[in-house]
């Protein structure tokens, strides 16, 4: 669902149907949302990415937010017609995910360690890029790293229990680490972005507990 918002996101400034495409967008975030709640901070992508790639139309937020409320309305509807609506009540679920001390430092900080190099490269990269591409272009890298931010909050915002939300910011991160390996000139950068993660892949099956 995050994917297919995000994808819709990116493509709203050259949308031929703007508010068919932002309802759409609000539709598929609030999706996420009711089936994962910290998925509800989501909302405020929505919001920049509309800030950012359309002219400021009331409508078209007007839509957005409509969108983003059909899917809360039909299921409370729903939860109404068979007297289940107290289950809106255990909908939000809200934690912290820090452990409090780590079981496994060696594959925690080295993953960590490896990631923030990777992501590194990838903004190293793609820099000089933004410079030759256009403002859309631009407004849709700073997109993504709001929507980097977003998934880290998400995931920090979940019960330390659900281990695997931090599966949640693997997607964002991907795309900026991806351009170390298919914007670089340079082979020899790209063959240090590829077995760097290759050795970062062997160094967490060997070190995870």
């Amino acid at each position: 669902m995050l994917i297919a918002g995000i994808d819709l996101l990116l493509g709203l400034h050259q949308a031929g149907h703007p508010r068919k495409q932002t309802f759409n967008t609000g539709f598929v975030l609030s999706i996420a949302a009711l089936l994962y709640f910290q998925c509800i901070g989501y909302v405020l992508l929505m919001f920049v990415a509309l800030l950012l790639l359309r002219s400021f139309n009331l409508g078209e937020w007007v839509v957005a937010i409509i969108g983003y409320l059909t899917p809360l309305y039909f299921l409370a509807g729903i939860l109404f017609l068979t007297d289940s609506i107290q289950l809106l009540r255990i909908w939000p679920e809200i934690g912290i995910s820090l452990p409090k001390q780590l079981s496994a430092p060696a594959y925690t900080i080295g993953t960590i360690t490896g990631l923030i190099t990777l992501l590194i490269c990838g903004i190293f990269v793609l820099h000089p890029q933004l410079i030759k591409t256009s403002v859309f272009m631009r407004h849709n890298w700073t997109i993504i790293g709001f929507y980097l931010f977003a998934a880290i909050v998400v995931a920090v915002g979940t019960d330390f229990a659900v281990k695997n939300a931090w599966l949640a910011v693997m997607p964002p991160l991907s795309i900026i680490i991806a351009n170390a390996f298919y914007l670089e000139k340079n082979k020899g950068f790209s063959n240090f972005a590829f077995y760097f993660s290759l050795l970062l892949v062997v160094f967490c099956q060997w070190t995870y507990k």
